[in-house]
């Protein structure tokens, strides 16, 4: 009995010769199509009734060479004007990245002109519609005629690699206006399409236009290479019959040891739709073939209630073809299964995802070769389990059904590990690297050996629970009971080296103030203490850890500092860092002043809320970093900024500065603006001298005006609405007013909204 611990999975798809495709869906993933191919109505379609289509597919499924391939598919070939037609390719299995051949006339199998043939090619038959698959046009090698075309031919082509081989071998013409040596017989002729443009797929064996071909080759017992048969069965309107197209035709290319069958077709400026159906690959030679035996076996000790690993024993089976191995197991409740299945050929030698249920528990094939698991039911205790297995080899043939008894024992309950010195809830521990680590398996069972696993790698067999370590890993352990031989394994426990922890500060800190020492808080990154330890060494080597490092006060000179996870001796890298002391504390002075420089010396109550002011201040330190705060939500980091306030009211105007030490420092001043206007009004004027000349107000922080003047009589002798008016120039309606007293009246608008209305008596003078 051979017991295997492991974590293999079961595979969800198993598949291979004789391979049988309905094409119901395009689910089937040995079906490899590509170009214009594609799964639908249940046939393979290479290509639709449209110009410059190409299509193919393959079987993505080996078989070994020595004992041949046939084939038999339904051809539809229909619904076009006659172009170009359709090809069946062998090519070497070990072909790593398939590529089709060159379209049109060479149907996806030889070269054409600038493009290489098929990969890896061994075999071409090209079912040629249109007739350059049976020529040499287009850079093709050899063929019935450089530039004449041959409808209705089937042709063979020998292997070949990129622009070489490939070359003609033979050919036969199914239909012609004449009997000629390489045509059939006038009474067996027959047209490859099934039907004209219009005409549908002909799927009914009894109507006009059905064909199903017949590809056999099979190995030349006188010679290397094989021997070709094609058949077609057709129908042309009076019943099906068989038609002989290749016979015992020689084909002595040297194969490979593994080939792949496929399938390609083309359409150029003539058009036909290109489809298989009802496809049967199978192993040509099977009266050289023989099914492998398999024989019963009994006494495997299996463990209810957990999954047990087997393989079928080596003396339990024989494998008599040459080359064979074990593709799949097949699992069955009965020999009655076994006899129904290999009287179908689609069934026998079709690997499934073998899954059998019983009662008494779940029998899986692991995917391929001779592995299976076997899950009993867990009361299902000190009985036998008698079920029935075949094996399919790698040709597809299918052993006899034989009997497998499998005994089922109680299993142990189940077996734990914990670490020393930790609850059994934690599962993963942090180290040191070297460290030791002590482990221990315990569980409510009797113990007699246990067997100790890291990455389920075997360590090594013990009689006792305990185990110390250095390795990192998961860790798992077999508990082995004394009362039989089954056994249970543990979950995984983990050793780990965590990611050590390294500790961010910057590399200078300068104490901005020489009578204050800096915290080492307030430069740490992150600072942890709940989860991590500190250590900081000082520049006499003094070591202060964890709370210590809280409260110190940091002297000028060179520190490090480290730290580790709590609970663990090994600290991270340490990091360096220098404190530095300024020789005095950074100081700053604001001052400001009118930006224009004609009112500069005015004082404070001289300024107006629509002044331009400039603010600018004082250190005693190069400055690198200026921040103001305005006072009435205007910040700016200019070092001299200007700013109109437009406002009446008290702003507290402050900045903040930073030196290259990093060091920064704020001053304040506060300023009062109460002013938004003013206004002068002059008590006479001289219309007749160069100075004083005019009358009108003289204002400031007034934004529009109305100007009236009146005589005593109450008559206006002049009106503004100009702001910028030089005011009246003693005239009435181009004459001189006489001299005299005289009344205004102004309406005017200040800078903040205010209404303000003056009046009053002026004298004109002469």
């Amino acid at each position: 009995m051979t017991i295997i611990f492991s974590s293999s999975s079961i595979s969800l798809a198993q598949s291979g010769f004789p391979f049988c495709g309905n094409f119901t869906d395009d689910s089937n993933p040995i079906l490899i199509t590509g170009g214009a191919a594609s799964i639908q109505d249940g046939v393979l379609r290479l290509t639709d009734a449209s110009q410059d289509q190409s299509g193919y597919a393959y079987i993505d499924i080996p078989f070994p060479s020595n004992f041949g391939i046939k084939a038999a598919f339904e051809m539809y070939i229909y619904g076009g004007t006659g172009g170009d037609g359709m090809s069946v390719f062998l090519f070497d299995a070990n072909t790593e990245n398939f590529a089709p051949g060159g379209f049109g006339g060479s149907l996806g199998y030889a070269q054409r002109n600038e493009d290489p043939g098929l990969t890896g090619a061994y075999f071409g038959l090209g079912f040629d519609v249109f007739g350059n698959f049976s020529n040499s046009s287009e850079s093709k090698n050899g063929g019935l005629s450089p530039e004449l075309t041959f409808p209705n031919t089937i042709a063979v082509r020998t292997g070949g690699s990129g622009f070489t081989g490939y070359d003609f071998l033979t050919a036969k013409t199914t239909l012609a206006v004449n009997e000629t040596a390489i045509s059939l017989p006038l009474n067996e002729m027959f047209a490859l399409n099934s039907g004209i443009q219009g005409t549908p797929r002909v799927t009914n064996p009894d109507q006009i236009g059905y064909r199903k071909v017949y590809l056999e080759i099979l190995p030349n017992p006188n010679a290397n290479g094989y021997l070709l048969n094609l058949e077609l069965d057709i129908n042309n309107g009076e019943e099906l019959r068989r038609v002989v197209i290749f016979s015992n035709q020689p084909y002595n290319q040297q194969a490979p040891e593994n080939l792949k069958i496929g399938f390609a077709a083309s359409t150029g400026g003539m058009v036909n739709i290109h489809e298989i159906g009802e496809l049967t690959v199978e192993v040509a030679d099977q009266e050289g073939l023989e099914n492998p035996v398999t024989r019963e076996f009994e006494d495997l000790a299996t463990c209810a209630g957990q999954d047990n690993y087997f393989e079928i024993p080596d003396s339990a089976f024989d494998l008599p073809n040459e080359n064979s191995s074990v593709r799949c197991l097949q699992f069955y409740s009965s020999l009655e299964e076994i006899e129904t299945v290999l009287e179908d050929i689609c069934l026998q030698g079709t690997c499934r995802s073998d899954v059998l249920e019983l009662e008494e528990g779940v029998i899986r094939a692991n995917g391929n070769g001779v592995g299976y698991t076997f899950t009993p039911s867990a009361d299902f205790i000190d009985k036998t389990l008698t079920v029935y297995y075949t094996i399919i080899d790698t040709y597809g043939r299918q052993s006899n059904g034989s009997a497998m008894n499998l005994f089922i024992q109680e299993s142990p309950n189940p077996i734990h590990i914990k670490f020393e010195n930790f609850d059994e809830e934690i599962k993963e521990v942090f180290t040191c690297e070297g460290e030791l680590v002590r482990m221990e398996a315990f569980g409510d069972d009797v113990f007699s050996s246990y067997k100790w696993y890291l990455d389920d790698e075997f360590i090594i067999e013990t009689q006792g629970p305990l185990y110390e370590s250095v390795l990192l890993g998961i860790y798992k352990v077999e508990g082995y009971t004394t009362r039989n031989e089954c056994f249970v394994v543990s979950d995984g426990i983990s050793i780990t080296i965590p990611d050590l922890p390294e500790v961010a500060i910057q590399q200078e800190i300068i104490a901005c103030n020489p009578e204050v020492a800096p915290n080492l808080l307030d430069y740490l990154e992150e600072y942890d203490p709940d989860s991590l330890d500190y250590k900081l060494t000082g520049p006499q080597g003094e070591i202060l850890l964890d709370e210590e490092i809280e409260v110190i006060d940091l002297l000028p000179g060179t520190y490090s500092i480290e730290a580790r996870l709590k609970g663990l001796d090994c600290f991270g890298p340490n990091t360096s860092f220098e404190v530095n002391y300024v020789t005095e504390p950074l100081s700053l002075a604001i001052s400001y002043q009118l930006a224009d420089p004609t009112r500069s010396s005015i004082a404070d109550a001289d300024i107006f809320i629509d002044d331009e002011i400039s603010f600018s201040f004082e250190s005693n330190r190069p400055i690198v970093f200026t921040e103001w705060d305005l006072g009435d939500g205007t910040t700016s980091n200019e070092v001299s900024p200007f700013h109109v306030f437009g406002n009446r009211g008290e702003y507290l105007i402050q900045v903040t500065a930073e030196d290259e030490f990093g060091c920064t420092t704020t001053d304040e001043i506060l300023l009062i603006l109460d002013l938004s206007y003013r206004i002068m009004v002059p008590t006479g004027f001289t219309p007749l001298l160069f100075e004083n000349n005019h009358f009108r107000p003289k204002t400031r922080g007034i934004v529009s005006m109305e100007l009236l003047v009146f005589n005593l009589w109450g008559n206006m002798v002049f009106q503004s609405n100009d702001l910028g008016t030089e005011g009246w120039d003693g005239k009435v309606n181009g004459e001189m007013a006489p001299s005299g007293s005289y009344v205004y009246k102004a309406t005017m608008v200040s800078a903040d909204g205010e209404l303000v209305e003056e009046s009053g008596r002026f004298s004109l003078i002469r």
